[in-house]
């Protein structure tokens, strides 16, 4: 029997080489039990932070948002559009995925996924069924993927930026460098705003994946704690 999956997401202008490196010691938890899926972005971008010169070598790096920096741009959407078929390429092809593993940009994909997963369930309407999600390095609210091919809508939030009360009721895991300067200047959300479900852990270190034993440890208990009760349920 093939092993569940996870569904990992990188952040702007790296790859997902990078980010299986950059989670490794994470990874090296989780892949006992867990297959992680690291998956490249679809829209070629320059390097995004803490990049280079460390990854020079492994270039072409990838966003999922475009390398334009309106928001409101025509090639935001197009990018975003991209990433929808993407996305809905791999939930489609990729049996037994049970959660998401973003950083950064890739933290907000996969928290917008959660959220049409979820609508998508409401609604009577096919769904992977994601029974976690974990993001680190949080700079930005959700990307909602409220377009038309994406198979359900959000609430939005990328046009009025107001105060959201996302209601998702999927378990999550936020966790935040100490010293993640970016997060610190990037819009968050709380747990009220979230949901009832999310989990908060600050971390040591800036805006890069846990590494210290503590953490990644933490990490792969509350993954695997959630699905042991998820598991007992079942039977």
């Amino acid at each position: 029997m093939s092993k569940p999956v996870i569904l990992c997401l990188h952040g702007r202008g790296a790859n997902a080489e990078i980010f299986e490196i950059q989670s490794m010691p994470l990874v090296r938890h989780l892949e006992r039990r867990f297959e992680c899926l690291f998956v490249d972005a679809p829209n070629e971008c320059d390097a995004g932070p803490n990049i280079l010169p460390i990854f020079e070598d492994e270039a072409p790096f990838y966003s999922w948002l475009g390398s334009g920096s309106s928001p409101k741009n025509a090639s935001h959407y197009e990018a975003i559009e991209e990433s929808i078929h993407l996305l809905n390429d791999l939930e489609s092809s990729t049996p037994n995925i049970v959660g998401i593993l973003g950083f950064s940009q890739g933290a907000a994909v996969g928290l917008g996924l959660l959220l049409r997963d979820q609508r998508r369930r409401i609604m009577g309407l096919p769904c992977v069924g994601y029974q976690f999600g974990v993001f680190a390095g949080e700079v930005r609210l959700p990307v909602l993927l409220d377009y038309v091919d994406s198979g359900a809508s959000t609430p939005s939030i990328e046009t009025d930026y107001s105060r959201p009360i996302l209601g998702l009721t999927t378990p999550t895991l936020h966790a935040t460098g100490r010293l993640d300067h970016l997060a610190a200047n990037g819009r968050k959300l709380t747990k009220s705003e979230i949901g009832t479900n999310a989990t908060f852990l600050a971390y040591e270190g800036g805006h890069e994946m846990p590494r210290n034993a503590k953490d990644t440890q933490f990490v792969s208990q509350w993954i695997d704690a959630l699905m042991n009760r998820r598991k007992g349920t079942l039977k």
